[in-house]
């Protein structure tokens, strides 16, 4: 969710930079990306509840009021995403959703919904596909969605900011319903509901596929490659205390010194 104006660019300037390092290492910074995931979903969620409080108070300042909502939850978010790490896994999974939801919403849902009814349809597709993805991430499938998603999310949020700041001639078209006048359109591409029918929709999606493939090949064959982080999970670290104590017990305290030295 954007704010027009000063806090949108700031907004997508930060996107564009996460989006880079994203694409093409998102997993190998593996703290820093459960950091952003957490705040991406914790600032989404402060606009959204100040969109609520702005609809009541109709006197506060949208763009600074909703700049700084985004800020603090976004903070807020990361840093529980540290501290719970399923938490953080999940919203990672969640952010790839809602990407992938999104441009979803621009390529199908929005021009094939009947009149008047995209917006809900935008929001259902953005809802299922984000929880879907966050219980996935948390699953079984935890690395290579991180992989994928973190590969795809970074080549959305590079073209979203593309497009905000013009470098691709038009504004992104986003479906990201908007909780301070209405629908998400693109701002180049007029009121209705449909990022999807936006001229320059399908040259966005375009250069999104080739930088989401570009990314995913990086990551997998370099900086991803032979890097496992899920023992970083509080079960695993258990284990490994358990381990270290056991082993610690058995040789005595040399030897475990040098074990920690390895370590």
């Amino acid at each position: 969710m954007l704010w027009s104006g000063w806090s949108g660019d700031t907004t997508n300037a930060v996107l564009l930079v996460v989006g880079v390092a994203w694409c093409f290492a998102g997993y190998r910074f593996f703290k820093p990306t459960l950091f952003c995931g957490g705040a991406i979903a914790g600032g989404s969620a402060g606009a959204l509840c100040f969109g609520y409080l702005l609809k009541l108070d109709g006197s506060l300042d949208a763009r600074t009021g909703g700049f700084v909502a985004e800020v603090v939850f976004g903070l807020l978010g990361g840093r529980l995403a540290l501290s719970i790490f399923d938490f953080g896994v999940f919203c990672c999974g969640a952010v790839l959703g809602v990407c992938a939801g999104a441009a979803l919403n621009n390529s199908v849902v929005v021009p094939l919904a009947p009149a008047g009814e995209s917006g809900a349809c935008s929001v259902g597709v953005l809802v299922v596909l984000g929880l879907a993805g966050g219980l996935l991430a948390v699953g079984p499938l935890e690395r290579h969605l991180l992989i994928w998603g973190t590969a795809f999310c970074g080549a959305y949020f590079v073209v979203q900011a593309a497009g905000h700041f013009g470098v691709g001639g038009d504004d992104f078209p986003s479906t990201f319903p908007s909780v301070v006048g209405g629908s998400g359109a693109a701002r180049s591409g007029g009121g209705g509901g449909g990022g999807g029918t936006t001229a320059g929709w399908w040259e966005y999606f375009g250069g999104l596929l080739a930088l989401f493939l570009a990314g995913l090949y990086t990551q997998l064959r370099h900086t991803a490659r032979g890097h496992d982080f899920s023992h970083h999970r509080p079960e695993q670290r258990r284990l490994r205390a358990q381990q270290k104590k056991q082993t610690g017990a058995r040789s005595g305290p040399a030897d475990d010194r040098g074990y920690q030295l390895m370590n």
